[in-house]
């Protein structure tokens, strides 16, 4: 049985598949109310949180060079678009033209896809070598990773959900 070792890039890797994870969900819990308001946003929302969720899971356990790629585009891509989107509004549809509201959720959001390009970046940098990281040191740093993740992501859930604290 091969163990991987643990590293500065496999850290980085964990780092974005946390964040990929908790933007997935954001976007998961928001896709109903905009699927209410325009089919086709709901819709992207609702197909972006899967893929979000999906590249997790895949580069979790097959960390691939081409895999990471695609997730730094996608989430790049995404970043691209809410600002485009607050700034001059969508190019089409219902509301087209108008600047899209800023809220917690997609700041969260956000901020949970910035981590998935910088960790994706990361780990992509060519090294001559990586640092190795003790089995507690690299468990801790992955739990603070999660932790991280679930204090962005739950604000966005409790914002998008309308409840209060």
């Amino acid at each position: 049985m091969h163990r991987e070792p643990k590293t500065d890039i496999r850290l980085a890797v964990m780092l974005a598949v946390f964040a990929s994870i908790g933007a997935g969900v954001i976007h998961a819990v928001v896709a109903p109310r905009y699927l209410a308001e325009w089919q086709q946003s709901g819709m992207f929302f609702a197909a972006l949180a899967l893929f979000q969720l999906a590249w997790a899971v895949f580069v979790a356990r097959w960390p691939w060079p081409a895999l990471l790629g695609v997730g730094l585009l996608a989430n790049a891509g995404v970043m691209c678009l809410w600002v485009y989107t607050r700034a001059l509004g969508l190019p089409f549809g219902p509301e087209a033209g108008v600047p899209q509201p800023v809220g917690a959720p997609g700041v969260l959001a956000m901020m949970l896809e910035a981590s998935v390009v910088l960790g994706v970046i990361w780990s992509l940098l060519p090294r001559r070598t990586s640092a190795t990281l003790s089995t507690s040191g690299y468990r801790f740093a992955v739990a603070g990773a999660g932790l991280a993740m679930l204090l962005l992501v739950t604000p966005g859930v409790v914002t998008a959900l309308g409840l209060s604290a």
